[in-house]
Parts: structure tokens; C-alpha cells; sequence
């Protein structure tokens, strides 16, 4: 294997000349991946450097890691023209992503590394997929007859004979024998800030001091991260995903780039540590299971568990946190499912079998399936059996299950025209699915809306959550905002329309207004934009925040408001510099905000665990609602009263908590009519149907409720496969949509509710 000379004196430098090569190459859809071409070439000197800590200060070998060597991957693993290859190509790029798991596993502190560890192990991309039926045969890894001396360096074995998927395994080995497991769990120390043996103890034998001493740890480490978060929140977090460097592992004051890129949420950072290897988890061995994987997830599940009441509920990204824990939990499952019997030959196996197999809430958990990229759907005439605590499951009523998302279901909304629906995920793509009565296939099969860098050639998947949606009040157009900074118009056909490309960092909510002709969206970059739909052009940027913007809504169509982490309200119009009006008066971070349906009353939802509803005539609170023991998450006006289509009823508002309740307040007395008890966990969405007769509740305790808000009882509940991060109607109000955590997005038919309640 060629080596230039370059790299073999003391001093390496990195070889420019072939770096751009490369990236010519890749912007004409060329890949170089036979030996001693350019990519090859790239990942030794890469590999060179980042053994002697040198890459980290070399530009090239930065720039190399930034952009050609993700472009790199995601074209050849997930090629449409994988089965054209011929085998020598094959073999290089199976060459080629050898090198790159090693360095994979000497790069664990860095984002840009677990995801491509996550591309390089996934089972399902073209690459692996294509070659499922390749044995590990003439692979120089260990066979699983080795003596016991040898055979913790057997760490994936495949039991299918049909499908062997023996180049996935060979990697799997290949990122064992570098050390990566072993480097997993120090990442892992490193992140909650304990000691292997005290973790090896706590796991093993369970002693309470232990897990005391680690509590303490974490709500010191969880002190810091609160005491840096306003420094935090100035940073560009688009940025510190894509180029954080390597921090060192003996800093006391600057945290790795793992926990930076996770805003310092620790469950998350553990989460993304463990994720490439999720997919591939029915390959693992026991060695890497119960002495790595499975000591880190007990211990950070019961950490989670265990914080709920005193320390996340005090975390503003305590929705993200429950989420990695359901995402860990599941993976847990999956584990112990494809484990099987432990080893009888390994000394601890009693332990970890007691440790987890009697813990019904883990094991009676209904695991999601791995589906098709391309999705599908299932229908179900009865919810999925678990305990009910006393919910109503009204006899008839269906439920189809959308499947294709391949990470979290953050969002979902209908159309206000037809049934078509739209949903956002975590996988960086948002699906529109039709749901019409008269679509000829019963399974609809969504369009697939790829969230890509804006570049002509290669499309590059920005692998980046969609965070929002929202259609045009004609129905005719679907706008999207995402983790990647960008807003994207699309038609209903599925084709973008326009990027739009203004704001430094994600984007957390984004609003048309009633005309259709404007388009508004907050950042984490502190600001808001109103753009032009027609042109996708930035028409107005507003910066009359510190801190990131967490939501907006139009007032009318040129004016909104819009709310932040840094406690306060703005009210911005277009062609007018500075706010028009500025709300004061919560103590703790804005999530929520939303006009009445005249645009005459705005309530707001903070941390600080209030409701309050405001005017433009005063600079005081109309209601200040107290009654919610959280955080209030979410907030939803009543279409009822003047000016709507239920004239003739009450206007309501509710709001909902992570104090697992909703609450129905009357806007004219600021009273509490009804309070909503039957939730275990966080509600992170309610929805009133059309006609405001009923409430639509979504939790974290992965159920839906119906409420009526006549009289606040419950009227029917669907248990979904996951945590529910949306509601949503649709236009008729006969159908309801919920999208989950485990990527499923659930389609309730509820005729038969209006047939029996009317």
C-alpha cells in the first residue's frame, strides 16, 4: 500500500494536492476509492496525524474532515449505483471504510465521527444492503473458535446464513480491535465524570453509596453547564455540530465537543455515543454487550430515572433529555432480545441478568421495527395492549400506523384542504402522506421531501432534525424549518420550491401568514426573519433578542410576535426597526406563544411554570395563570367565539406541562374549568379539533387522549409505540395524526366518536 514519503518523516503534513483533487472530483459525482487514490490516500495521512493529536491543529487535514470526507461516504454507501460496482470497486470501498472506522474510533469526542460510524455500520444503506450476502471469509478478523484468550476480539457474529452480512461484521471487529469499545466507555466516563471501577460496581453489585456518589457527580456537572448556559446559547450551533475541535481530555473548563454539540445534555451526548451501533445490534457479541453497552445504559437509565423529580425537571432541554432516554431505553430492549442466554463461560452473566431482566417497565415495552426507507403503513382495529389506568378505547375506532421515518417523528400537520398529511423527523426529511378516503392504496406510500445542503450535485442529505411545518392557508405549499439553519418551501407533489438561507444556526419554529405571501421563523441565532414565499428572499431580519428565539406567531400579516430563552416577548412589523411592542414579565424561558383567533389577545407559556395572556393596550399581563407545578411546554387557543366558526361558544385557551397535566382556563375570569389528570408523563402537545368540542392531549407517557372541554372527561385514548412529540387534526376534524419518538406517526380515524359522542 502506497504511503507517501511525506508521512513517514517525524514532521506530517497534509497532502493539499490530493485534498483537491478529491474535492473536484466529488463535485462531478466521482469518488476516487482504489488503492492510492486520493480518498485512500487522505484517511492514512488523516489516520497519521490524528494518532500523534496532530490533526486537530492542521487545516487541510480539518477541511478534509468538514466536507470531502462526509461527501465522501454518503455518496458511496448510499448510492443508487452500489449494484453496478464491479467487485474490485467493492472490495476498495469495504478497503476504505476499514480505514475509516479505525479512525472513527480514535475520533469518539467528535460529531462529524459518530456520524459517519453511524453511516458506516447502518445495515440498511445501498452498500451493505447490496452486499448482505458477503461472508467475513479471508477477512483478517477472529473466528468465533478461537480460545478464550482471543475471544473478547471476536465482537460481532452473524447467525444468518442467508444473509450473513459478513463486511458489516468484519467492520464491527475492525472498530472491537482498535479499541473502540473500550474507548466508548471512557467517553462515557468522561461525560458523567466517574471512574470505570465505580461504574463496573454500581452496575454489578448495585451499591446504593455508589449510585449516590454518581448523583452528586451529575448534579455538580449539571451546576456548570447551568452556570455556562447563557455563554452556551452565543454559540453558532450549526457550527460547533459541523467543526467543533477536539478538546482536551485533561481540560477542567471547557467540555468535550461531544457535550458542546449537544448543548451539554449529557443523555443526549451518551445517546449519540452509542447510536452507531444501534442498527447493527443484533450482530454484537456478548463480550461488547454486557462489559460496555449494557453497564452504560443501566446506569445512565437509572440516572434519568432517578433525576426525573429534582434535576431534569429543571433542564429547559428536558424534552430532548426524555426523548434519548426512550431512544436508550429501546436500544436496551433490543439488546437483551438479540442477545439471547448470556455466555454461561462469563463470570458476571447472573448479575446482569438480574440487574435487567426482571424490570417489566424495560421489558413489556412494544419495540418498534426496523421498516424500508421508503415507508408503508399498517392498520390497526384495536389499540396496542397495555394497562389502561381507566382510559376509554371506544370500540371502532382504527388506527393506521405511517412507517418509514427512520429516527424521531418530531412533528406533524394536515393540510387545511385535503387529507394530506405532513410529518418532520429527526432523519432529515419531512413525508407527506395521503390519507384521502378515496386513495386507491390502502398502505399510502409518502413522497419523500430530503432535507439537502443546497448544492447542485451531489444531493447531500444534511442529516439534521426537521424541527417545524407548516402549510399555506391555500394548501398548497408545505414549509419546513430545520436543524441545518435553512427553511424550505415545497409543493404538495413533493418538489422544493425554495431554500431559504439567512439564519446561523437551527431553526426551532417558522410560520406562514394568513395571505400565504410570508413566511416567519425563529433561531437559535437570536433573531427572526420575515421572507418573501413568492421569491424564498429575506425580506426583514429582526434582532431584537439575546438569546435564541423559541417561537413565533403572526398577529396579522405583518406583524408577529415572538419569544425567547431570554424571558421576553417582542412584537415585530414589517419595515419597522425596532419592536412595536415588548412583553416583560416571566422569569424563566418562553416556550410558547400564540394569538387568540382575532389577534387581540397573546398567551404565553414559560418555565417559570405560568400561563399569561397579554394585550396591545397594556404593558402588564391581562391573566397571570397559576396552577401547573412544571414547566409549561406547550399552548393552544380554543376556534371558538366572535369571529370564528364556533361563534356561539366560549373562547378557551389551554396549556400543558411537564407536570404530566393539561389545563382548560376560561380567558374571561382566568379561571381553571377543567384540570386533566390521566397523563404519567410530560405532555408535549394538545390540539383542539375544528369545532372545539374536543381536546387532543400527546405525552411522553406515549399515550393520546381525547378530552371533551364541555365537561373535561375523557372520551377515548390510543396507546402509540413511543413518546408523542405532535397532535394534529385534520380540517374536518375527523381524523387525528400523532407523531412518536420511535419515527412511527400514528392516523386515528375518530367517525365513529362523532357517530356515539356527536
Amino acid at each position: 500500500m502506497f504511503i507517501s514519503s511525506v508521512l513517514l518523516s517525524n514532521s506530517i503534513s497534509f497532502p493539499l494536492g490530493k485534498l483537491t483533487n478529491l474535492e473536484k472530483k466529488i463535485t462531478s459525482c466521482v469518488v476516487p476509492v482504489l488503492p492510492e487514490e486520493e480518498l485512500e490516500s487522505l484517511l492514512i495521512a488523516a489516520t497519521e496525524l490524528a494518532a500523534k493529536g496532530e490533526d486537530v491543529n492542521d487545516p487541510g487535514c480539518q477541511r478534509f474532515y468538514n466536507d470531502a470526507l462526509t461527501l465522501s461516504f454518503i455518496k458511496i454507501l448510499t448510492d443508487d449505483t452500489v449494484p453496478s460496482w464491479n467487485e474490485n470497486i467493492q472490495q476498495c470501498v469495504r478497503s476504505n471504510c476499514e480505514k475509516l472506522v479505525k479512525l472513527c474510533a480514535m475520533k469518539l469526542d467528535d460529531p462529524i465521527f459518530l456520524n459517519l460510524l453511524t453511516m458506516a455500520l447502518n445495515p440498511y444503506n445501498k452498500f451493505h444492503t447490496f452486499n448482505a450476502s458477503k461472508t467475513c471469509e479471508g477477512l483478517t478478523t477472529p473466528a468465533s473458535g478461537q480460545e478464550s484468550t482471543q475471544k473478547i476480539d471476536v465482537y460481532a457474529q452473524s447467525g444468518d446464513h442467508g444473509s450473513p452480512r459478513g463486511w458489516l461484521v468484519h467492520l464491527i471487529n475492525v472498530f472491537g480491535e482498535a479499541g473502540g469499545f473500550d474507548k466508548i466507555m471512557e467517553r462515557f466516563e468522561i461525560i458523567v465524570g466517574f471512574k470505570k471501577t465505580e461504574l463496573a460496581t454500581s452496575v454489578n453489585n448495585e451499591e446504593e453509596d455508589s449510585e449516590d456518589q454518581k448523583m452528586d457527580v451529575i448534579e455538580s456537572e449539571d451546576q456548570k453547564v447551568d452556570a455556562t448556559e447563557s455563554e452556551d446559547r452565543q454559540v453558532d450551533v450549526t457550527d460547533s455540530m459541523i467543526s467543533s475541535p477536539e478538546s482536551s481530555l485533561s481540560s477542567r473548563f471547557e467540555p468535550p465537543s461531544l457535550e458542546m454539540s449537544t448543548g451539554g445534555n449529557k443523555v443526549m451526548a451518551i445517546w449519540n455515543l452509542l447510536k452507531p451501533l444501534a442498527h447493527c445490534h443484533d450482530l454484537l457479541m456478548p463480550y461488547p454487550v454486557t462489559f460496555c453497552l449494557f453497564p452504560i445504559l443501566r446506569s445512565v437509565l437509572d440516572l434519568v430515572e432517578r433525576q426525573t423529580e429534582n434535576v431534569l425537571t429543571r433542564d429547559p432541554r428536558v424534552a430532548e433529555t426524555l426523548n434519548c432516554y426512550n431512544l436508550l431505553k429501546s436500544f436496551e430492549i433490543r439488546l437483551i432480545e438479540s442477545l439471547g442466554p448470556i455466555d454461561e463461560n462469563t463470570d458476571n452473566d447472573q448479575d446482569v441478568n438480574e440487574e435487567i431482566g426482571p424490570n417489566s417497565e424495560l421489558i413489556d415495552v412494544e419495540v418498534p421495527t426496523n421498516t424500508a426507507p421508503t415507508g408503508g403503513a399498517e392498520s390497526l382495529s384495536a389499540p396496542i395492549s397495555k394497562e389502561t389506568d381507566q382510559s376509554i378505547e371506544m370500540p371502532g375506532i382504527k388506527a393506521t400506523v405511517l412507517k418509514g421515518h427512520e429516527s424521531e417523528a418530531f412533528v406533524c400537520a394536515w393540510n387545511p384542504s385535503t387529507d394530506l398529511l405532513a410529518s418532520g423527523s429527526g432523519d432529515s426529511t419531512a413525508r407527506i402522506w395521503d390519507m384521502s378516503d378515496n386513495n386507491p392504496t390502502s398502505i399510502p406510500n409518502p413522497l419523500i421531501l430530503k432535507h439537502c445542503f443546497p448544492r447542485k450535485e451531489p444531493e447531500v442529505h444534511t442529516y439534521r432534525d426537521v424541527t417545524s411545518l407548516d402549510w399555506n392557508c391555500a394548501g398548497d405549499q408545505l414549509a419546513t424549518g430545520s436543524y441545518d439553519g435553512y427553511a424550505r418551501i415545497w409543493s404538495t407533489d413533493g418538489k422544493l420550491i425554495s431554500t431559504l438561507a439567512q439564519h446561523k444556526g437551527p431553526i426551532f419554529a417558522l410560520k406562514w401568514n394568513k395571505s400565504g405571501n410570508y413566511i416567519t421563523s425563529a433561531g437559535v441565532d437570536s433573531t427572526t426573519i420575515i421572507w418573501d414565499a413568492g421569491s424564498g428572499q429575506c425580506i426583514q431580519q429582526f434582532r431584537f433578542h439575546k438569546a435564541p428565539v423559541l417561537d413565533v406567531d403572526w398577529q396579522t400579516n405583518t406583524s408577529f410576535a415572538s419569544c425567547s430563552t431570554d424571558q421576553i416577548i417582542h412584537v415585530g412589523q414589517l419595515n419597522v426597526q425596532k419592536p412595536i411592542k415588548s412583553f416583560l414579565g416571566h422569569t424563566n424561558e418562553i416556550k410558547s406563544i400564540q394569538w387568540d383567533p382575532q389577534g387581540q389577545l397573546l398567551a404565553s407559556g414559560s418555565d417559570d411554570r405560568t400561563l399569561k395572556i397579554w394585550s396591545m393596550d397594556r404593558d402588564t399581563c391581562v391573566h397571570d395563570l397559576q396552577g401547573h407545578s412544571k414547566e409549561i411546554y406547550t399552548l393552544r387557543w380554543s376556534p371558538t367565539g366572535p369571529g370564528t366558526q364556533n361563534p356561539n361558544m366560549n373562547l378557551m385557551i389551554a396549556s400543558a406541562s411537564f407536570d404530566s397535566t393539561v389545563r382548560l382556563w376560561d380567558v374571561e375570569t382566568g379561571a381553571c374549568v377543567h384540570t386533566l389528570t390521566k397523563h404519567k408523563q410530560s405532555v408535549f402537545s394538545i390540539a383542539f379539533s375544528p369545532d372545539g368540542k374536543f381536546l387532543a392531549s400527546g405525552s411522553f407517557d406515549d399515550w393520546v387522549h381525547i378530552w371533551s372541554t364541555r365537561t373535561g372527561s375523557l372520551v377515548h385514548s390510543y396507546n402509540t409505540t413511543g413518546g408523542i412529540y405532535g397532535v394534529s387534526w385534520n380540517s374536518t376534524g375527523t381524523k387525528l395524526s400523532a407523531s412518536v419518538s420511535d419515527g412511527n406517526v400514528f392516523v386515528l380515524d375518530l367517525r365513529k366518536l362523532y357517530d356515539v359522542i356527536g
